[in-house]
């Protein structure tokens, strides 16, 4: 994909919209969450990070460096330390990479443990996947000429490497017209959008989490599971009370010959 492109559409009054609205949804998506070491992957025309709140610090990765981005590099080769950073975005690369499974893996590499993925992705059941069709006609360029993925897909790859889904949002129901007049006009269609046709947004937003199987020393969870039947001291009082109940029935047994002897 040529970056270039596509953050040139990012600075078109289509794609500052769009950018907006992404923030807007990155910052709620990501409130309740600790951000903490924060990566960009993909910038937004002008390379400035997301506004997301308790952040410690954040680096914006592109390889376009017209954008000025933090960090210049590959998308699918992060110069970060495996496990090392809290929560990553990918802005819009999944649909324009040659292998985003790569992506996606080189992504979980260098989330830490209970780290959180933010996807942002075009929706092909909408009014863009429409425009996609229409691609040839727009002279193939970004947005129209990546590949567009649904949630349930994205999810079922995120699935696959371990992060599990936490939330999505689905934002910017308006046709992706240039012009500002006629989408402001529109504006009321987010609010409709949201109400009664969720599925539609241009752009769908996943968030998922990493988990990480912690190692379960079996010899402990055996010593636990056996101490209540083994060693408690209602076992022991048990067991002590049956052993004194065969040496009474013993006893009188013993008796019982002793009685008969001398009746003999």
């Amino acid at each position: 994909m040529n970056g270039e492109t596509l953050q040139a559409w990012y600075q078109s009054p289509l794609g500052k919209l769009v950018a907006d609205a992404e923030r807007e949804a990155a910052g709620r998506l990501l409130n309740g969450c600790c951000p903490g070491f924060l990566v960009q992957v993909g910038a937004m025309g002008d390379g400035e990070p997301l506004p997301v709140a308790n952040a410690v610090r954040q680096w914006v990765v592109d390889h376009d460096d017209l954008v000025r981005p933090g960090v210049v590099a590959w998308h699918d080769d992060l110069p970060f330390r495996t496990g090392s950073v809290d929560t990553v975005v990918v802005v819009h690369q999944l649909e324009f990479e040659h292998d985003p499974h790569r992506l996606l893996r080189e992504v979980e590499r260098i989330l830490s443990p209970e780290g959180h993925v933010l996807i942002l992705a075009f929706n092909p059941l909408s009014l863009w996947g429409l425009g996609r069709v229409a691609g040839p006609l727009r002279g193939g360029q970004p947005p129209w000429c990546g590949h567009y993925y649904t949630g349930k897909r994205l999810r079922d790859w995120c699935r696959v490497l371990g992060l599990e889904h936490r939330q999505h949002e689905r934002l910017f129901f308006r046709p992706p017209l240039q012009c500002v007049g006629i989408q402001r006009r529109l504006q009321r269609l987010e609010r409709l959008g949201r109400r009664f046709w969720p599925i539609f947004g241009g752009v769908h937003a996943e968030l998922s989490r990493k988990r990480v199987a912690r190692p379960v020393n079996m010899g402990a969870a055996v010593r636990r599971q056996s101490a209540p039947v083994m060693g408690s001291p209602a076992a022991a009082q048990a067991r002590r009370g049956h052993v004194q109940a065969k040496v009474i029935r013993v006893d009188e047994k013993s008796r019982n010959l002793q009685r008969r002897r001398v009746s003999r």
